[in-house]
């Protein structure tokens, strides 16, 4: 966070009158300005965690406390440790750069690399591939009408899911009506994508075909 002359002046004033746990609740409210709302309940988490660690007054916070409280996290993923680290890191930098404390104890905790657990999420093409053939597999194996129809269902989400690059709350949302044609095939709207932003794509011939086919045996 960039804070202006005018901001520091700001929030030094809205909390130089507050006792001590109204200041540091104060400061908390300030540090989380700004950010988005799915975010703030999971840094006011980070922030707890710490805070109950500690013990103590944020004022008095010191180098020696986030080395221990950085051994904490024993059995968890390491980029676990680093989020909550990093957050405890934010709020101490936002303290003393409104001169809540006097020193910015957390630039000497170093984070390292954080691992790239994101696009470890993802699946490469072979995978998909896999996952394309286990379920056609399993539709060819269908033997009841029920069976089949779901089946069937579950192998076009699979295709759709890689081909339009959804996430799995944006597919949940679908309806048929989001579905529309273009030329000799169709698109997909998709509501409150990521970044709250509605985005259309465009889907294949072949799928956009087996899409239509199955919503008319579904009638």
């Amino acid at each position: 966070m960039t804070l202006s002359l005018v901001h520091v002046n700001k929030y030094r004033k809205a909390i130089a009158s507050l006792g001590s746990v109204q200041a540091e609740a104060k400061l908390i409210s300030l540090w989380l300005d700004g950010k988005a709302d799915s975010s703030v309940m999971a840094y006011r988490r980070y922030i707890r965690r710490f805070l109950d660690f500690l013990d103590k007054p944020l004022k008095k916070v010191t180098y020696e406390d986030l080395v221990e409280y950085s051994t904490q996290f024993q059995g968890q993923a390491d980029s676990t440790r680093r989020i909550y680290i990093a957050a405890v890191k934010s709020l101490i930098s936002f303290a003393h750069k409104i001169g809540y404390i006097p020193f910015n104890v957390g630039m000497a905790i170093k984070l390292g690399e954080i691992p790239d657990v994101i696009n470890e999420r993802y699946l490469d093409e072979a995978d998909i591939k896999l996952m394309v053939r286990a379920a056609q597999k399993h539709l060819e194996l269908a033997k009841t009408p029920k069976r089949q129809y779901t089946a069937k269902r579950n192998l076009l989400i699979i295709k759709l899911l890689y081909q339009a690059g959804l996430r799995a709350n944006e597919i949940c949302q679908l309806t048929w009506a989001d579905l529309t044609s273009r030329n000799d095939s169709g698109q997909v709207y998709v509501r409150k994508a990521k970044g709250s932003k509605n985005r259309t794509i465009l889907i294949k011939p072949k799928l956009w075909n087996e899409l239509m086919e199955f919503r008319e045996d579904a009638k």
